[in-house]
């Protein structure tokens, strides 16, 4: 037999169910608006901060590469910045320019630039775009001579930024010895940068 587990008893009120009041919803609106404005610029930061890490740690793993393999074959390895994957962009030296994509060869006739008609050897073409950009701040391309240090060029230093955090970037100088070491940027950093995206 069928029983109405949900009558009420005899003489009882069941209270009605009742959603949330005007002033209830406009308190919990207000808080979680003030906790996204307090939230969102940290979060951009995060962002920012993230894919500096991660391009930094691409043209890390890019320049240790080159180092072991210029060791290792016992011969001149060069770093350039292409634009198709296929050529040194602008020819002989990689003047000043936000890095995109690298290539990384064995150079042979020691000219710096990649032709396999000379005798150059492709090791890997490398993708450096991980949300935040390379500058390359020295006028030519890297080439890591047979001891690992680094032929023909004093010490050099990539700015690895996001755009719209620019001071939040970091710079890894390339000594000699062909060794990186880490730095934040400087506002001497910043502004040269500026004056070299500007141009």
């Amino acid at each position: 037999m069928y029983k109405d587990v949900c009558r009420r008893p005899a003489g009882r009120f069941v209270a009605s169910i009742r959603g949330f009041t005007l002033i209830e919803l406009l308190v919990t609106l207000s808080i979680v608006a003030i906790l996204a404005l307090v939230a969102v610029p940290g979060m951009g930061n995060l962002i920012a901060d993230s894919r500096i890490a991660e391009t930094r740690s691409r043209l890390f793993s890019t320049l240790s590469l080159a180092r072991s393999e210029a060791v290792r074959r016992g011969t001149h390895v060069a770093i350039c910045t292409t634009a198709d994957g296929e050529s040194c962009k602008e020819g002989y030296s990689a003047i000043k320019a936000v890095w995109t994509q690298a290539l990384l060869f064995a150079d042979v006739d020691e000219d710096r630039i990649y032709d396999a008609k000379n005798g150059d050897q492709l090791i890997r073409v490398i993708d450096l775009q991980a949300g935040a950009d390379v500058f390359w701040g020295n006028r030519y391309a890297i080439v890591y001579d047979s001891d690992g240090s680094i032929w023909g060029l004093t010490n050099g230093s990539f700015y690895i930024y996001d755009q719209a955090e620019i001071e939040a970037g970091v710079k890894l100088v390339l000594q000699k010895t062909g060794r990186l070491r880490q730095t934040d940027f400087s506002n001497s950093d910043i502004k040269k940068l500026d004056q070299n995206l500007g141009q």
